[in-house]
């Protein structure tokens, strides 16, 4: 067994724990202790809010404002889309744009952004009126988010052509989480860097070599076809750039 990364390890330890208001069912007592203390503001609308977008928290308790910390550092690889996760909470959007409306998407079904998007792109205003019966009054709200959206765009949206959500987006948007999810050690793969022999980042390298940007499922995809076909770790990499390239 392989030595841990200590200092990933450690902050996958602090992170974990905000899962725990992600969930809907048997939250424990901290979680609304939590909440007490920041409030009228809640942690699950300043997870998915942008850092320079989240409002100033005068007095934070010392183990959420950890979490916070090492959430800004690691939040681009729990979510799919950024600034704005498809989990932010509609409500939490009126930090990004103090302007927007959301009590009356919120009041036709739309709780997250997420549900507001067909795969790759925000729905038409015509479509969300027909889907959800959001009322014309609603327009210029609409107005300001795809704004904002096209202001901060993210090709990751775009190339999201199934609309698939990372599974702390998942869990956060139905309050769900498989038994057999593990918060400690998902946190701890996903923040774990891919190290080279060198001690370079290997899949910032082959980034750089490919001209291209890889995704977490690209990634996995690429370090797993060929692990049984070669032994040579330089002949493995070279096999998965050719197949990648290709």
């Amino acid at each position: 067994m392989a030595f841990p990364n200590v200092k990933s390890y450690y902050q996958a330890a602090v992170l974990a724990p905000l899962m725990n208001h992600l969930v809907q069912d048997n939250r424990p007592q901290w979680v609304t202790l939590e909440n007490l203390a920041i409030k009228p503001l809640l942690v699950t609308n300043l997870l998915w809010l942008p850092n320079r977008s989240r409002p100033t928290i005068p007095l934070i308790p010392l183990q959420l404002q950890l979490a916070l910390q090492s959430w800004d550092l690691h939040r681009t690889k729990f979510e799919t889309a950024h600034p704005l996760s498809m989990a932010t909470p509609i409500e939490a959007i009126t930090y990004c744009i103090p302007t927007f409306h959301a009590t009356p998407w919120k009041e036709k079904g739309i709780s997250f952004l997420s549900q507001a998007f067909d795969p790759g792109r925000l729905m038409s205003f015509e479509r969300l009126n027909r889907t959800y019966n959001i009322p014309h009054t609603s327009q210029y709200s609409y107005i300001q988010l795809k704004s904002f959206l096209h202001k901060h765009k993210d090709n990751k949206v775009e190339s999201n052509k199934q609309g698939e959500l990372s599974t702390w987006e998942q869990i956060s948007t139905t309050g769900k989480i498989l038994p057999t999810y593990k918060p400690l050690s998902g946190c701890y793969k996903l923040i774990l860097p891919y190290q080279s022999l060198s001690g370079s980042t290997q899949a910032s390298q082959w980034e750089l070599d490919l001209q291209t940007s890889i995704t977490e499922n690209q990634w996995k995809n690429i370090t797993s076809s060929v692990r049984k076909l070669v032994k040579s770790a330089s002949l493995m990499e070279q096999y998965q750039k050719t197949i990648y390239r290709s």
